[in-house]
């Protein structure tokens, strides 16, 4: 009975509060409660003034703490919009930042500021209480971040190393953000990857696996290149959509950027290429009536001409072979390359495949180096204005596969008469051809639009058009999916 007693006896701990003997555990001096004042971890009792262990507050429970396994101090709580403080691991997953009196912290989950009516959301990805009167700069604009070690994934000028890294989030992440209607089932087995070029701002990395989306280098502009991974379908318009929509959350443009749509699908033989180009040099005139002046020439206002009019190769050609022959010559930059068969590796002027600026040739309009060399198999379009509008992408698109359809269901008659012989359709007759007059209308009624602005030369570099997005666009916009 009397160990008992002893055991059940209110004893003081080390500071002065009062527990039970049997509860406690005598430490250097003092007794501690258990699992209160001190905590069993890894069969060692360690006490809570030791300055060696602490609560995480992420796994909800209390570590050694060490060089190997540092915590941060952020907000682990928001109760009654007041923030409050405390130690856990890091999970990028989760975690994101709040500016709050004076000071960012890291926030455990961005779900408690999801729902607090007093935080938003910056431009730069961070959130902030929404009566704070001295917001700091990077809140009111979108600047130009130090890009080089601005994302946690390589930073490079291709995407394809991280492709299936981005894909698989994307498969598994990815929520479309408005239903559409059936108008993508007409790209029919068309993939397409699109490229767009800012001049400022950052999109958060907690939204770029998720939405398909991956940052480039490219030393041509001073913002970021987002490329979004390979697209199909439904999903892929959806995806265009919230990227757009980032995209005008975060960054911005000027006339010196520009869009680039990559479409997959289209037949790798001399034949369908052959017709593809010829169906390019009759369409040329009327696409660049769709884009500023200088389009055909942007050396005018940028560095070099980076959509030029395409080679115009012999007339007098009627033959596939005959006529790839001489666009392959001209591609390779080599007028005496001999052809032999696909696949055919990397372009001759970057076997690396890391210099691809220097690949001279692909700056037209219609680049088809990476359908001819290597194993991407896309046909690029160069030829658009930059934007952050969702529905001229899809519209750009749409246009673009009914080209792509033109020229593989025509491709004999394109290649097998001379130049002056071909058929002289224009881009409105193949989009009437491609798609049903319901969509047909919406797409050429947007052309129709995009040519009257542009035919008087009053926006030469697409100035009025770039900065009109985010007040009041200029040209004709219906939504068709």
């Amino acid at each position: 009975m009397e160990y008992m007693t002893n055991i059940m006896e209110l004893i003081e701990t080390y500071d002065g509060t009062k527990a039970l003997r049997k509860d406690c555990r005598y430490i250097k001096g003092n007794f501690y409660q258990k699992d209160v004042q001190c905590f069993n971890i890894a069969g060692v009792w360690y006490r809570v003034n030791s300055g060696k262990i602490a609560f995480d507050n992420e796994i909800n429970s209390w570590v050694i703490v060490s060089s190997l396994n540092p915590l941060v101090e952020g907000i682990i709580d928001i109760i009654d919009n007041i923030p409050k403080i405390g130690l856990f691991s890091l999970n990028k997953a989760k975690n994101t930042t709040l500016f709050y009196s004076g000071k960012e912290y890291i926030v455990i989950d961005e779900k408690l500021l999801l729902s607090c009516s007093l935080i938003e959301e910056g431009v730069n990805g961070k959130y902030y209480y929404k009566n704070n009167t001295s917001l700091p700069k990077e809140y009111t604009c979108k600047l130009r971040p130090n890009k080089d070690g601005y994302y946690s994934f390589p930073f490079n000028y291709g995407s394809a190393e991280l492709i299936p890294e981005f894909r698989e989030t994307f498969n598994d992440n990815f929520i479309g953000e408005s239903l559409l209607s059936d108008a993508w089932k007409y790209l029919d087995k068309f993939t397409f990857g699109v490229e767009f070029e800012t001049e400022r701002g950052a999109i958060p990395e907690k939204y770029l696996k998720k939405n398909g989306l991956i940052a480039c280098r490219d030393g041509s502009i001073s913002g970021f290149e987002y490329t979004t991974i390979p697209l199909f379908g439904e999903s892929g318009i959806q995806c265009i959509k919230s990227v757009c929509n980032l995209l005008k959350k975060y960054c911005g443009c000027t006339p010196n950027e520009s869009l680039h749509i990559h479409i997959g699908g289209y037949p790798k033989t001399t034949k369908a290429i052959s017709a593809l180009y010829r169906l390019g040099i009759i369409l040329q005139k009327d696409i660049y009536s769709l884009f500023p002046y200088y389009y055909a020439d942007t050396s005018n206002f940028k560095r070099k001409g980076y959509c030029n009019p395409l080679y115009r190769i012999n007339p007098e050609l009627k033959i596939s072979k005959e006529i790839f022959t001489e666009i392959y010559q001209y591609l390779s930059g080599d007028r005496e390359a001999k052809f032999i068969k696909f696949p055919t590796g990397a372009h001759p002027l970057d076997r690396s495949g890391q210099h691809k600026w220097e690949i001279s040739p692909r700056y037209y309009y219609m680049n088809l180096i990476p359908l001819i060399w290597g194993n991407r198999g896309t046909v690029e379009f160069r030829c658009h204005t930059p934007t952050i509008q969702s529905q001229k992408v899809i519209n750009w698109l749409f246009i673009l596969v009914a080209m792509l359809k033109y020229a593989l269901n025509n491709s004999t008659k394109l290649v097998n008469c001379i130049e002056s012989e071909l058929p002289k359709v224009t881009l409105r007759e193949i989009v009437q051809i491609a798609y049903p007059p319901e969509i047909s209308k919406i797409l050429i009624n947007y052309m129709s639009s995009r040519r009257i602005h542009y035919h008087n030369k009053n926006d030469v570099v697409g100035e009025i058009e770039i900065f009109s997005e985010e007040t009041q666009d200029i040209f004709e916009l219906k939504e068709f999916v």
